[in-house]
């Protein structure tokens, strides 16, 4: 589904739905970059709460924030607040027949639905790649992490022939890291989150 605003999805006097504000966000938001520093502004107050190694991540959001959604002037996507096996029924057959748990979905910019199902999700490379954590067991299980994440990517790719956006595209890119680390960041994470800005200035760079 494509919106071209920003928000929740509320039920209007009428009965009938509209894209309305995010409660402690605001909005609707016209363009992604509006979104991105209402959130960073929303963030600010509780700065002091976080890991200090994560202090500057809201300053480098904020000058990303122009230049980080590749459709900034939409179509947005509606996006599951917890997409995953656990929120997908299926028949005997394994055929889908519903995703359940939308409560409290709203409307996103693109690049959010490029954060991978949570079975298929994990952390950028550049978050552990040649440091503490870095081992022949956590490589082995992120080789088996990414032939998972190609094959759920080229299912993607093939049905969605029929539409003029790309969301496989999107999986696993660099916009798609730095949203996952919009939730990394609100969880309180320990991880230099900061560093994934290096990456998506290279590529708006190429």
């Amino acid at each position: 589904m494509r919106f071209n605003l920003i928000g929740c999805i509320c039920k209007t006097p009428e009965g009938g739905y509209e894209i309305g504000p995010i409660p402690g966000l605001g909005g609707p938001f016209a363009t992604a970059e509006e979104y991105y520093k209402a959130w960073v502004k929303a963030e600010e107050p509780m700065l002091q709460s976080k890991p200090s190694i994560n202090h500057n991540f809201l300053g480098n959001m904020a000058k990303a924030a122009g230049k980080l959604s590749k459709y900034s002037r939409g179509p947005f996507s509606l996006c599951h607040p917890d997409f995953g096996n656990h929120n997908i029924l299926v028949d005997n057959e394994y055929n889908i027949l519903s995703i359940i748990d939308w409560g409290t979905a709203k409307v996103l910019p693109f690049e959010f639905s490029g954060v991978f199902p949570s079975e298929l999700s994990g952390v950028h490379e550049i978050f552990w790649k040649g440091g503490p954590f870095d081992n022949v067991q956590r490589r082995q299980r992120e080789v088996k992490r990414g032939a998972r994440q190609s094959k759920y990517v080229k299912y993607v790719r093939e049905d969605e022939k029929a539409y003029s956006l790309s969301l496989a595209a999107e999986l696993g890119s660099i916009r798609a890291a730095v949203v996952d680390c919009l939730k990394l960041y609100d969880e309180g994470n320990q991880t230099p989150l900061s560093s994934i800005f290096d990456l998506l200035d290279d590529e708006s760079s190429t």
